[in-house]
Parts: structure tokens; C-alpha cells; sequence
């Protein structure tokens, strides 16, 4: 569909009666210059450099709130947003419900945050940590009210890697139990970890700092959904060796680390530990059933706010069973061992692992802003308030580098507890107290009591989690028929992500998805317009069938900006299309009827201006020779008094003008028969031209590439006895024109301000032309 349907004149057809246009004309048609002088068009003036405007505008943003003292008090509310909200918080509305969603997510971030604290390889109380600390963060400085930061099965694994590429693999354990692991492991990681979310933290604060936000436009719902799930591919792989109780294997790693581990654990499946086999599968079992089955009868059958916590269930039968029955020292089941209480010291990162972590913590700090500000603004759509994503990069770079002087590794949203939160009714970012005082409990007292908690346990409750993101799988049979480009785009993600390694997959799926946008402007698609029947909008031929046929005019549409990566395809589809349409429109024929008659008789008649056409009914013979002279004399001075000729110098495109000095050698040359050849260089000769009228309204770039591409298409169709004519290019578009020279080789007058203005001064161009011959 044109933009351009709307705005232009009425288009009248020479029959009036029965053409197919309003017969009230808005205004006459005109080229893009009287267009612009009529209106009054003037380009906005400035008094700098386009350069200078743009680094004013950048920079405006840093020296703004220092131009006054509200603006600077606006600024620090802005950029600490608990000052704003909490001030206007309602206790009677909002304290119950965030009280009871706080407590319903900590339940959450115990048994998850322990699991997914082996998936980073550090000490399951590293988990309870990072759980802790930065939410507190985000609850001063984060603007969206339901996120759930904390423990992310993808961050995680991805900060095990790096920990595994700095540290080495665990130490084999001791008597079945990685809490006895050899300190000096524990202590590397730990510090590899927290430099590791320090360094995460740091790339947010830049972003938030040069106002990258827009890079999360990059990463599609698509490229997000397919590497989350290869992603949670190689964490369900990193927990069957403690689901099985498989020691003494380790696992692969480099690219295929993932295929090639799966056969390691297969090649090794008679160490599997049958005790912890049956605890494991279990937990599977008990989780399953709840979450899928007994929270949803219990929710719709007594309306529970909040699904009941299978996870800490879990977690408190397996303990109890565990120690009753001392599975570790009689069956040699693994469990998490000692659980240190109370808060930890603070420690300064190290600061001299920055630059071996950076590349490590640029695809972690991706994949925390992509999921992150996707959520945040989706729930805040459905929940109907607002989410500033450039603030949210400062609260997440805030809450990962200052909880880095704790033991913490990265945080990242998770949907699950998300989710959750929403469902519970929590009802504003205060909800976070309630929950860290669950946690404090939890780190403070409790804690020791999971000693016993068997590791096969928490690797069930990690991959319970990771179901959910296997069912993305179902949506590839809904995105394949609406894009198959996007579908590309999951299955490119996923399986590079599978097939080499979570890091490298994450480039490689970024790349891609930036890669197909380059494919669909190089490889975009053209239509012909025609003028629907009784209207004057202008719709794609292909499609509708009662369409007008403007007799020698075709209008092309590209259906994309005009770029150096498609100005070859844009000149091939031109070619195609002026083929296509010689080939379907091969001779320019009358648009109505080859009859002629008496006009004085006949009303319903086309007159074709600037083209007189005289009957003398008779012989003639030396008898009426005279009056055949007179009749012509008085016929002339009729057809001259009724039809005064039309000026070409308004209308006419600039090169088909005729000078002055060639009025007289115009004159002088007749046509001596049908087979003479006429001259394509004179402008006579556009009589037998076609009209070839490009539609600008798709471009809305042109770069210097497609400037000589339009060139080269004005002077080709020029050469083939077309007349081309450029409708509804946008102003932006016309400005850069005017600043490369374009006017010098295509002159303005060939440019049209809507496609109806060109399709209307096309077919008078001959008409004048046929005018300054009858003169």
C-alpha cells in the first residue's frame, strides 16, 4: 500500500462521465516545485553543523541538571526512585500484599539459590548470598516493581565457565561431600565469581552511562528464546552427573563440550550411584505433580493466591530423610555439607582479573539487559506502569558491583519467580524486606540445618526449572508460517548454541540476527500500483484486480530504504519491471474507443487536446476548392477560439521543454511516411514515450550509492523512451538530494509530490508537446 493515497489532487479523466475519479478536484495537479511554492515549503534553519547539534543534544543530558536546583534535586530523585515512590507508599493497599509476596518469592530463592550456586562452582551458601545482597540494591535504585532479581540458571552456568576457565575443575571430593573440597579451590572461585559480577556491573553502568539501552532492540524475542533454551540444554547436562552420583568423570569442554560430555557420562553409566538415582528421580516426581497438578487443583479449586512451595518442600523431606538415614556416610550420597551462618565480611574484588574476565562478562552482562528489560517492560505493559530501561541499566550495574564486595557471582531476572511475584500480588519493590528478612533467617540460623541436603535433590529442582523453557520448542510451528526469517533466527540460536558453547553460541546467534535485517533490505520487494476502481488510492496490481489502467504509465514501488546493499537489486527490479509491463502493455492504445464522429452530434466524446481533427464531406473537385480553403480557414479560427493551446513550460518535465531556437527547424520537419524514423533526440519524439513514475514514499534513506543508482535509471529509461517521474519522496530525502548535487542531473521539475500529481501530468506532457507544434 502507497502512504501516498491520501493528500494528492482528484485526478479527472478526459470522459468525465465515466472515468473512474471524483469529479471535485482538492487542486490542481503541479510538480514538487510549484507544490512546495504554493504551500510555502521552507527547510528548518540552524545555526550549526549537523555534527555540533547532535553532540549538543548528547551531551545536554550531562550538564542539564546542573542548570538549576530543581533539576538537580529531579535528577537524583531519577536516579534513586525509592526517594520518589516510597514517601507516596500506602501502607493499608500495599503492606499486606507485599509482605505476602515477598515471603512467597525468598521460599523461591533458597532451594534455587543453592542449586544454581553449583552451577556457577562456587559454595552453595555463595547462592544464599547472591540472593541476598542484590535485590537489597535494586530495591533503591530499580524501577520496575515485580522483577525478581537474584539466581538465573543461564547466568549461572555461564559464570561457572569462567570460573572453570580461571580456576580449573573442582578438586575430586573427599568422602562424597563438596563441602570438603581443598580451600585454596574455594577461595579462587569465590574471588573469580564476585570479580566476575563486578565486572558485569561496570559494563551496565557504561551502558547506562552512554545511554545504550536501544542495544536491547537488537536481541529479537526470537535470538533471546532460542539461546535460553540451548542454553538451559547445557545446564540440564552439567546436573545429570550429581542426578546419577557419577564421580570421579569429568565433563568436556571447548566447543561441542555439550555432545561430547553426554557421551562421557553414557561410556561411564555403570558408576552410577543407584541410591541417589532413586532420591533424585524422586524429587523429579514430587516437584512434577505439585507444580503441574496439585497447585493448579488447589488454585481453582480453594482460589489460592499462592502456589504452595513444592521446591522447599523438597528441600526440608529430602534433609530430613537424608540425615535420619545417613545416605552420605552409607550409601556415599553427595550432599551439600557444611553451610557457614551468619553474614560474610566484605572483600574487595580483584581488580587484576578485570581484563582476562571482560569478554566472559560482555556476553553475561547481553543476556542479563536482554531478559532483564524484556520482562521488566512486559509486566509493566500488562500491569500498566512505567519502566525506564535507561535506569534499569544503572540499578542493574548498581546492584551487581556493589554486592560484588560480598561473596556473590552474576544476577540476572528470572522469569519463574517473576512470575510468581506477579501472581502473589506484590504490589511495589518493598516487598523485597520482607523477603530479605526470610533469607537473613535463613543465612543466619537456619541454614545449618540443610547440612544433609543430598546434591541430586538440588540438581532435580534445576531441572524441574529448566521445563519451562523447553517449551519454547512449541513455538517454532506458530513462528514458521508469520516469519520465517524469525524462525531462522531461534533455530540458528539454538543450535549454534547446542553445537559449540554457551558464549560463543551467543555471538554467533547476535551476528546472525543482525545479518538477516541486512538481508531484508538487499533483498526487499517491488509492485506496480494501479488506481483502484472509483478512487483515487493506489494499491498493489498483483492483488486487487479492479484497478484502472493508467495507458502508458507504470508506477513502480521499492519496498525498501535505498541503500548500498540493494542498489543492484534495485536496478534489475527496475529492469524487470519496465520488461514485464513492455512485454504486457507492448503498444500505447487509445483508452476508450477507435471510433470517431461528429462532436457537434455526439456529446460523450474525448477531446484530445491540442489535436484537431476536420472532415470535409466531399469530393474535392475544382468545383469546391475554395470553399475546402475556407472551411479550414474558419475551422481553425473556431478550434483556436474554443481550445487555446496549452503552454508547456508549466507542466512539462525540464528536458522535454522546447528552446526557443529550435522552434524553426521543429517546424520545418515533416514525416514523409510511416516507416520514417523519428529521431529520439527531439523532443517530438516523447509522443510515442512511456511514463514511468517511481513511487519515493519506501524511502526513507537514501545513501550515496542509491543517488547514482537513480542517476542510472533516469538516463537508461531515458535512453528506452521512457519519462520518469519521482512521486512522494520525503523531504529528508529531497533536502539530501539538493545537498549532493542531484538537481544538477535530474532536474526538479520531474519530481511530484504525490504519485496522483505524477499519474495526472503524465499523459499532458504529450498534449503540450503537440500544442507547440500546432503554434
Amino acid at each position: 500500500m502507497s502512504e501516498d493515497a491520501h493528500g494528492g489532487p482528484d485526478i479527472l479523466s478526459d470522459d468525465d462521465s465515466n472515468g473512474p475519479y471524483s469529479v471535485y478536484a482538492t487542486r490542481p495537479p503541479m510538480n514538487q516545485e510549484e507544490f512546495d511554492a504554493r504551500f510555502g515549503y521552507s527547510r528548518p534553519l540552524h545555526h550549526h553543523p549537523t555534527i555540533i547539534r547532535k553532540a549538543a543534544k548528547f551531551s545536554r543530558r550531562y550538564y542539564r541538571p546542573f542548570t538549576s536546583i530543581s533539576a538537580f534535586f529531579r535528577t537524583i530523585i531519577g536516579f534513586i526512585p525509592i526517594l520518589d515512590w516510597l514517601p507516596k507508599y500506602n501502607c493499608k493497599e500495599n503492606l499486606t500484599s507485599d509482605i505476602i509476596g515477598g515471603l512467597t518469592v525468598a521460599i523461591m530463592h533458597v532451594p534455587q539459590g543453592i542449586a544454581y550456586a553449583l552451577l556457577a562452582n562456587v559454595k552453595p551458601v555463595v547462592g544464599l548470598y547472591t540472593s541476598f545482597f542484590p535485590p537489597l540494591f535494586y530495591m533503591i535504585f530499580g524501577t520496575s516493581r515485580h522483577n525478581s532479581i537474584g539466581s538465573f540458571a543461564v547466568v549461572s552456568l555461564m559464570s561457572g565457565l569462567a570460573v572453570t576457565k580461571s580456576c580449573g575443575e573442582p578438586a575430586a571430593p573427599f568422602n562424597g561431600s563438596i563441602g570438603e573440597d581443598p580451600v585454596n579451590y574455594d577461595a579462587c572461585a569465590l574471588g573469580t565469581a564476585s570479580t566476575l559480577a563486578f565486572c558485569v556491573g561496570l559494563i551496565h553502568l557504561v551502558m547506562a552511562i552512554l545511554r545504550l539501552e536501544i542495544i536491547t532492540t537488537y536481541f529479537s524475542d526470537q535470538l533471546v528464546a532460542g539461546f535460553t533454551t540451548a542454553a538451559s540444554f547445557h545446564v540440564f547436562v552439567t546436573q545429570l552427573k550429581d542426578l546419577f552420583g557419577l564421580q570421579g568423570v569429568k565433563k568436556a569442554d571447548g566447543a561441542g563440550n555439550l555432545l561430547r560430555t553426554l557421551w562421557i557420562y553414557l561410556t561411564n553409566f555403570d558408576k552410577i550411584n543407584p541410591v541417589t538415582c532413586i532420591m533424585g528421580f524422586s524429587a523429579i516426581a514430587f516437584l512434577i505433580i505439585g507444580k503441574d497438578f496439585v497447585n493448579p487443583y488447589l488454585k481453582k479449586r480453594f482460589r489460592l493466591a499462592t502456589p504452595l512451595p513444592f521446591e522447599l518442600m523438597v528441600v526440608v523431606f529430602a534433609t530430613i530423610i537424608s540425615g535420619i538415614f545417613s545416605l552420605n556416610p552409607n550409601f556415599n550420597v553427595k550432599i551439600v555439607q557444611k553451610i557457614p551462618t551468619g553474614l560474610p565480611t566484605p572483600h574487595l574484588p580483584r581488580f587484576y582479573e578485570l581484563p582476562e574476565l571482560f569478554v566472559d562478562a560482555l556476553s553475561i552482562a547481553v543476556v542479563v539487559v536482554a531478559v532483564h528489560i524484556s520482562l521488566a517492560k512486559m509486566f509493566a505493559k500488562k500491569l500498566r506502569y512505567k519502566v525506564d530501561p535507561g535506569q534499569e541499566l544503572y540499578a542493574l550495574g548498581l546492584s551487581s558491583s556493589l554486592s560484588a564486595f560480598f561473596p556473590v557471582y552474576p544476577v540476572s531476572c528470572s522469569l519463574g519467580r517473576t512470575l510468581v511475584n506477579v501472581e502473589a500480588g506484590t504490589k511495589t519493590q518493598l516487598s523485597t524486606i520482607a523477603s530479605t528478612i526470610f533469607l537473613a533467617a535463613i543465612i543466619g540460623y537456619i541454614g545449618q540445618w540443610l547440612e544433609t541436603l543430598p546434591m541430586c535433590v538440588l540438581s532435580a529442582i534445576v531441572i524441574v526449572a529448566l521445563k519451562g523453557m523447553v517449551k519454547k520448542f512449541a513455538d517454532l510451528p506458530q513462528l514458521w508460517p508469520v516469519s520465517k526469517i524469525d524462525c531462522s533466527i531461534w533455530v540458528v540460536s539454538f543450535v549454534a548454541t547446542v553445537a559449540w558453547d554457551v558464549t560463543p553460541g551467543l555471538g554467533v546467534s547476535i551476528v546472525y540476527a543482525l545479518m538477516t535485517t541486512v538481508f531484508r533490505t538487499q533483498f526487499p520487494r517491488w509492485h506496480f500500483l494501479a488506481t483502484l476502481q472509483g478512487t483515487n488510492d493506489f494499491r498493489d496490481s498483483e492483488r486487487y484486480k479492479a484497478v484502472v489502467d493508467h495507458n502508458g504509465i507504470c508506477i513502480f514501488r521499492f519496498d525498501s530504504p535505498l541503500l548500498f546493499t540493494n542498489v543492484e537489486k534495485f536496478k534489475t527490479s527496475i529492469e524487470h519491471a519496465v520488461y514485464k509491463w513492455e512485454a504486457e502493455k507492448p503498444a500505447l492504445t487509445p483508452e476508450r474507443t477507435n471510433d470517431f464522429r461528429d462532436s457537434e452530434r455526439y456529446k460523450a466524446v474525448v477531446d484530445h487536446n491540442g489535436i484537431c481533427i476536420f472532415r470535409f464531406d466531399s469530393p474535392l473537385l475544382f468545383t469546391n476548392v475554395e470553399k475546402f480553403k475556407t472551411s479550414i480557414e474558419h475551422a481553425v479560427y473556431k478550434w483556436e477560439a474554443e481550445k487555446p493551446a496549452l503552454t508547456p513550460e508549466s507542466i512539462l518535465p525540464e528536458e522535454l521543454k522546447i528552446p526557443a531556437n529550435e522552434a524553426e527547424e521543429l517546424a520545418s520537419i515533416t514525416i514523409r511516411s510511416a516507416s520514417e524514423v523519428i529521431n529520439p533526440d527531439k523532443p517530438f519524439a516523447s509522443l510515442f514515450y512511456r511514463h514511468f513514475v517511481i513511487d519515493c514514499s519506501g524511502f526513507t534513506f537514501v545513501d550515496y550509492m542509491g543517488v547514482n543508482a537513480l542517476k542510472e535509471v533516469f538516463t537508461e529509461m531515458r535512453n528506452k523512451k521512457g519519462l520518469v517521474y519521482f512521486a512522494a519522496a520525503k523531504a529528508p530525502v529531497r533536502d539530501l538530494f539538493e545537498a549532493c548535487g542531484f538537481y544538477k542531473y535530474v532536474a526538479k521539475s520531474n519530481f511530484y509530490p504525490t504519485i496522483r500529481d505524477a499519474v495526472a501530468i503524465a499523459p499532458k506532457t504529450s498534449k503540450c508537446i503537440n500544442n507547440a507544434f500546432a503554434r
